[in-house]
Formats: C-alpha cells, structure tokens, sequence
C-alpha cells in the first residue's frame, strides 16, 4: 500500500510538469487568491496525514474515522466543484473533457 502512496505522488508530479504555462498561472493565481502558496500545500498534506496516523496509533477510532471521511468528502466536493466549473465555462450540456477525463 505504502509503495501505491509513492507511485501516485511520482504521477501526480510528472502530470503537473506537463500542464501548460497558462493553467500553471491559472492554479497559481486561484491558489493565491484563498492565500496558500506552493510551498504551503505539502506541510499541510503531511500534517494531516500525521494526524490521521496519530490518531490510529492512539486507537481514537472516531476521530479517525471523522478525518478519514472528512478528507474524502472534501476531495470530492472538490472534484464536484471542478466539474461545474469545467461545464460552465465550456458551455456545454453534454460531455465534458476536462483533464483527460470525461466528465457528464
């Protein structure tokens, strides 16, 4: 399991060397604009993660949970988020390819 966590993390860094100049600026400018810089991002994913782990090793199996859950939750309002925005601005009512994938 811990072997899949690295691979996605190697994918995940080869992905975003690949995005175009301008949806580098576009991430940037929207990160910016909540006040989070890049520098940022990977202490916050850490500690979370750390206070996830904690939390099993303490066997406190409701806050466990709670983060677990939590962060899923996030993930996928996030991703619902995106896909509105993908679909507004396209216009579209159909399809929608957003990142390689296509979104209904």
């Amino acid at each position: 399991p811990k072997y899949l966590a690295v691979g996605l993390i190697w994918v995940v860094l080869k992905q975003r060397r690949m995005m175009s100049r301008e949806d580098a600026i576009v991430e940037e400018a929207a990160m910016n604009g909540v006040g989070l810089r890049k520098r940022h991002i990977f202490p916050i994913a850490l500690g979370v993660i750390f206070f996830i782990i904690f939390s099993m090793f303490m066997v406190w199996k409701r806050l466990t949970w709670l983060l677990l859950i939590g962060s899923n939750l996030g993930l996928f309002a996030h991703f619902a988020f995106l896909r509105r925005k993908a679909k507004q601005r396209s216009g579209l009512t159909g399809y929608v390819k957003d990142g390689g994938l296509q979104i209904s």
